[in-house]
């Protein structure tokens, strides 16, 4: 899934590592630069249109996000929905009211949000705080939160490591620490509709 297409997010070495036939999803205007990566099957999506991959739904919503193409339509966020799980992926976004509307229409298990690149603060428009991520995790009704684009490439002014004390001390004050599972390098979570473990691995 491509969200847009800035470097962190549309990075060619990375994708040459995966396999050429994978299918990629991607925003309008992406598939003449992923063909030529050399994958065959590009799905370009607009906001509220959906594609099937076996028993897999997924669909793309909007962001608020620059698509790093000149157009601020060409960022998606992702639902992918299976018969054990709903997944949201929010790519790189600001805080707007579509995640209330993303958690009416799709009730996401889990929901991966960015965290960093909101300093100065003018970054906010189209990157979430912490504090936006604890916002949006109670507009999407999601079950847990795994925060993502965050410490290890700087994105934003604020210091590597305040995002992850940030957002832990915003779910803490609003009641929401058990749904927060901020994963370590080389751990994973597995979540079905009943039951969630974090495995080692």
């Amino acid at each position: 899934l491509i969200s847009h297409g800035h470097r962190e997010h549309l990075h060619p070495p990375s994708l040459q590592r995966l396999p050429k036939t994978a299918v990629v999803i991607a925003p309008p205007g992406f598939a003449r630069d992923l063909s030529r990566l050399g994958f065959p099957q590009v799905v370009e999506l607009n906001p509220d249109e959906s594609c099937q991959h076996g028993d897999v739904t997924i669909t793309a919503v909007p962001a608020r996000h620059e698509g790093g193409k000149g157009k601020t339509s060409s960022a998606n966020g992702y639902v992918i929905q299976s018969p054990d799980v709903a997944v949201f992926f929010a790519g790189d976004t600001g805080y707007f009211s579509g995640f209330a509307e993303i958690g009416q229409r799709f009730r996401p298990d889990l929901a991966l949000l960015p965290i960093s690149g909101y300093s100065p603060l003018p970054l906010r428009a189209t990157h979430m705080s912490p504090l936006d991520a604890a916002y949006a995790l109670e507009d999407l009704q999601a079950k847990v939160l795994v925060p993502i684009a965050y410490g290890i490439v700087p994105l934003g002014y604020e210091p590597l490591d305040e995002p992850a004390r940030w957002l832990r001390a915003a779910c803490e004050s609003r009641g929401l620490l058990e749904r927060l599972a901020m994963l370590l390098p080389g751990e994973r979570l597995t979540v079905r509709r009943t039951t969630m473990a974090r495995v080692v691995g």
